[in-house]
């Protein structure tokens, strides 16, 4: 491989690492919902194994759909202003 080649592989390299670097022009306040965390302990074979979130598995509690709805929020808050204005975003209607 020629030098040009790894000097053009190394400068793409770096553009598409600056490209996600995730930094945001504006800093966001929201947070993601706290996750409590319970003492729960399976016994699989003599193996112990915690799970800390289990409560999340039970998506019949109001508490769960709670925490969902406040992670999706956040969530969809933070992505949504980057990739509004992306073509395949935009509804064909």
């Amino acid at each position: 491989m020629s030098r040009l080649s790894k000097s053009v592989i190394v400068l793409a390299m770096l553009w598409a690492l600056a490209a996600c670097s995730g930094r945001e022009s504006t800093p966001t306040t929201q947070r993601y919902p706290a996750t409590r965390k319970v003492d729960v302990v399976d016994n699989y074979f003599g193996t112990k194994v915690a799970d800390p979130y289990r409560w999340l598995e039970n998506l019949d509690s109001p508490e769960v759909r709670e925490w969902a709805v406040a992670a999706v929020t956040v969530a969809t808050t933070r992505i949504t202003p980057q990739t509004s204005s992306r073509s395949w975003r935009r509804s064909s209607a």
